[in-house]
């Protein structure tokens, strides 16, 4: 079952006051004049061999469990994968292997800081506006969300339920208080697993979001984006004999019987941005990102867990020459762990130019 209501609007009015409001009126010269100024929704910088390969406008017609799922159904790719909704897949995507893809969700890098592995779980993918890839030294995903600009309310609600234990609960909320000014808020639970043993899983995603133009050329963006999940561990199956091995949900003995594993992960990011009038793209920005990454998987034979703390800065200017385009960019970050068991660095930083 799901109910939607999605709409939007390409250019929109908004009154500004103008300094003869404020004069007398015993003043014959003043008059209440109310300027009308136009806001053009915001567009962020492309590159040129940067391909769009997915949009609301597509994915609205498409229904996948997680962001996973878009790929283990693309010709181009061969998956690997453990079976249910939050554990974490694989896939080999144009002949990139999973240690050279990057995604990043409108500045956030979803990659696991220590393994270097995206987890696609972590993408809200019911709320993409538009998805970029480059194919370069490595395969680049780049997510912008979709925007709204109606001073309506806007919310939506989609549940869907099947056997094994499978739940999807996704809700949104999102006003425009002014023209100028956005907020929404995003809640997601979901759960899978009940067919193999020690194969549940249960987690959500909280997700607010918000911008601000201060004027036509200058904006203020911020996102908060928390998952959760908790997983249950059978550390692969008993198979005593390949030949005779029925792997079906009613015989099949997993190897651990009361592992499980507990994920959770805060991204906070703020940033201000420019563009030279309301016709042109965004050409200058500055963020700032904050990333809590707790894991904890305690079992009798070793107990894996960290709670890792990154900060990140980045600093970009796009400058346009006649046919060419130069992008600048500056980024610094600090990666400090609070808590960790097997992982013998503590913390490490890393600059970058480009």
């Amino acid at each position: 079952m799901g109910v939607s209501c999605i709409a939007y609007a390409q250019t929109i009015p908004i009154k500004k006051e103008n300094k003869d409001d404020f004069k007398s009126e015993s003043d014959s010269t003043s008059k209440n004049i109310n300027v009308v100024e136009k806001i053009v929704p915001w567009s962020q910088f492309v590159f040129s061999d940067q391909s769009l390969v997915a949009t609301d406008s597509l994915l609205r017609w498409q229904i996948w469990p997680n962001w996973g799922d878009f790929y283990a159904y693309k010709k181009d790719v061969i998956s690997f994968r453990q079976g249910t909704t939050g554990r974490i897949d694989a896939f080999q995507i144009s002949g990139y292997n999973p240690y050279e893809q990057s995604l990043n969700l409108e500045g956030i890098d979803l990659s696991n800081p220590i393994t270097g592995l995206v987890n696609y779980n972590y993408v809200p993918h019911h709320k993409i506006g538009s998805m970029y890839e480059r194919k370069s030294s490595g395969y680049d995903s780049n997510i912008e969300l979709k925007k709204y600009y109606i001073l309506q309310p806007i919310s939506f609600l989609n549940y869907d339920e099947t056997d094994y234990n499978y739940r999807n609960l996704e809700f949104m909320v999102a006003q425009n208080f002014s023209e100028r000014t956005h907020l929404e808020l995003t809640f997601w639970d979901r759960r899978d697993g009940d067919n193999y043993q020690r194969n549940d899983v249960l987690g959500n995603q909280l997700m607010a979001r918000g911008y601000h133009y201060l004027n036509q050329n200058i904006q203020i963006r911020t996102i908060y984006l928390r998952n959760q999940f908790e997983i249950e561990e059978p550390f692969g199956y008993s198979v005593s004999n390949p030949l005779a091995f029925a792997f079906d949900r009613f015989s099949s003995s997993s190897n651990n019987s009361n592992a499980a594993s507990t994920t959770t992960r805060r991204d906070w990011i703020t940033g201000i941005y420019h563009r030279a009038d309301s016709n042109s793209v965004e050409d200058a920005g500055l963020e700032v990102t904050l990333t809590k990454n707790d894991f904890n998987l305690p079992f009798s034979i070793d107990t894996l867990n960290w709670d890792l703390r990154n900060y990140n800065g980045r600093v970009f200017k796009i400058f346009n020459k006649n046919v060419f385009t130069i992008k600048v960019e500056a980024e610094a970050g600090i990666h400090s762990f609070k808590e960790n068991r097997n992982i013998s660095v503590s913390n490490w930083s890393d600059i970058a130019l480009s």
